[in-house]
């Protein structure tokens, strides 16, 4: 019995420590658990505020890619307002130059296609234009007038460049015709010379003939 007894007294400080390492390492455990679960809940919370962070960037990223997109375009159309006005603007001085020298053009034209029936005979020209070119001088002046207007108000850049370029192509037609007329008119001369020319010839061999 004694012996017994003494060998419980002697295993007693043995197990007293082991129950205080478990205790230990228990309590060190529950302290880790609760560090990590803290860890992690600071994770999450650094993490959602950088999300954030991240989205109001985007945002704001988005909405300085469109002030920088409605600039450009701005820009774009100041520059096409630009360009376009002076195109407008020199075509609008084409149509009021062609406007103003219209009836002399009309006048020219009456009378050298007169004279151009009445004189020769090698080149008759029997339906020519004599009076016709009043329909012309009013739809060059509706021309010029709608260019006035569209210099103060417009709203379709394609549709006014379509007008100008159709009023400078008609521009250039009626300064084409105009200059055919001016060669047709040194034509005609040149016709009226050789004519005389062949009259005079006639006449002397007709009187060469009778002195005969």
């Amino acid at each position: 019995m004694q012996k017994k007894f003494r060998l419980a007294t002697i295993n007693q400080p043995s197990s007293t420590s082991l129950d205080d390492e478990l205790t230990m390492l228990n309590a060190r455990l529950t302290q880790w658990c609760f560090l990590n679960a803290k860890a992690d809940h600071a994770f999450e919370c650094q993490k959602r505020f950088a999300e954030t962070q991240l989205l109001d960037a985007l945002k704001l990223l988005v909405k300085k890619q469109n002030e920088i997109s409605t600039a450009l375009r701005k820009f774009s159309l100041e520059i096409d307002n630009s360009r376009l006005d002076t195109i407008l603007a020199f075509q609008a001085s084409l149509l009021l130059q062609t406007s103003k020298n219209l009836e002399l053009f009309k006048a020219r034209y009456v009378a050298f296609a007169s004279s151009l029936a009445s004189t020769t005979t090698a080149m008759p020209i029997s339906n020519a234009l004599t009076g016709k070119l009043d329909q012309l001088s009013e739809e060059i002046n509706i021309c010029s007038t709608a260019t006035t207007d569209l210099l103060k108000k417009w709203e379709e850049s394609s549709l006014i460049h379509d007008v100008a370029s159709s009023m400078q192509k008609l521009c250039i037609n009626l300064k084409e015709e105009i200059q055919e007329l001016n060669e047709c008119n040194a034509l005609l001369r040149e016709i009226s010379d050789v004519e005389i020319i062949e009259t005079s010839l006639r006449i002397e061999k007709i009187e060469g003939s009778i002195n005969l």
